[in-house]
């Protein structure tokens, strides 16, 4: 479970102050769907990222499975990351020189799995995702559904409780974005839970909670006003201001440790390259606090 509690980030630009995230207080069960919605300098990502481990609140607290995360070592959220949270981003973020079943199967190596237990895990995980015929072939052989599908098969093979979605259909075709969406909504069937940062008001819509940032708060969190319509109990957003969702159905609308599975596609897994990668999200500017490589529209390395 998730638990974030008045979370505030906090930019210096210039003599500005930068308020990415204003006291965002956020509760998310197990096994929910959750789509967060807002457009680009809302704090979306600042938020999926500090979900993510890949970076820190200035204030606030952010408990996952009961574990306070500011009093782990970087090392330690190293090892939460690589354990327990699957990512999938907009920009594939796979390795062009390997193939498939290479880019699923690098997170593995770094967790030190056995290689017998790899081509298991690696070929089951390509299978969920219709790849398994696919194998062989390079990122450069793959159409841009197809390469998604790898990413999102690289997330699932060290089998994370929490899969991260930052805009998983931003570069996708209408066919192949209706092909990632249906997996996603497979892959919260069989009980994962999903997080989804997005722009689109259609892709929030198809998940059964909507939370809706603008300027660093939260506006709108379906779950505070029907908890019928989501498939799971779930606990509201606890956020005072929170009202109605106006994304109803009726709307048509990542310095990581050497073990860590991030490292994948090492660019995200280095803080640097992603700290290259900013938008106007995150200013670029000097944060208050390190881990300042998050941005509304990463192009940063893999993660997973």
């Amino acid at each position: 479970m998730i638990e974030l509690h008045d979370i505030r980030k906090i930019y210096q630009l210039g003599d500005e102050e930068v308020h990415a995230l204003d006291g965002v207080t956020l509760t998310i069960q197990d096994h929910e769907f959750v789509a967060i919605i807002g457009a680009s300098g809302s704090g979306k990502s600042t938020l999926m990222n500090i979900i993510g481990c890949l970076d820190t609140a200035d204030e606030g607290t952010y408990m996952i499975d009961g574990q306070e995360v500011s009093d782990l070592s970087e090392r330690q959220q190293s090892i939460l990351r690589n354990r327990k949270i699957g990512f999938i981003f907009q920009q594939f973020n796979l390795l062009p020189k390997l193939t498939a079943y290479e880019n699923v199967e690098l997170p593995l190596i770094y967790q030190g799995v056995s290689a017998h237990e790899r081509k298991e895990r690696v070929l089951e995980a390509l299978t969920k995702v219709d790849l398994a015929h696919r194998v062989h072939h390079r990122p450069n052989q793959l159409s841009g559904g197809q390469q998604q599908r790898v990413a999102v098969a690289r997330a699932l093979v060290t089998r994370p409780s929490l899969i991260l979605a930052d805009e998983p259909t931003g570069n996708l075709d209408s066919h192949s974005t209706k092909d990632i969406m249906n997996l996603l909504q497979d892959l919260h069937k069989q009980g994962n839970t999903l997080v989804l940062i997005t722009h689109d008001n259609e892709i929030a819509a198809q998940a059964p909670r909507r939370v809706r940032l603008f300027d660093g708060r939260i506006i709108s969190d379906s779950a505070a006003d029907t908890p019928d319509s989501m498939q799971n109990s779930v606990s509201p957003g606890n956020n005072p201001d929170s009202g109605q969702d106006s994304d109803s159905s009726s709307d048509n609308h990542s310095h990581l440790s050497d073990q860590d599975s991030t490292a994948s596609a090492n660019p995200l897994s280095e803080r640097t390259t992603a700290s290259e990668n900013q938008s106007a999200e995150q200013p670029q500017a000097s944060p208050r606090s390190r881990g300042h490589e998050s941005s509304e529209d990463r192009n940063g390395g893999d993660t997973q």
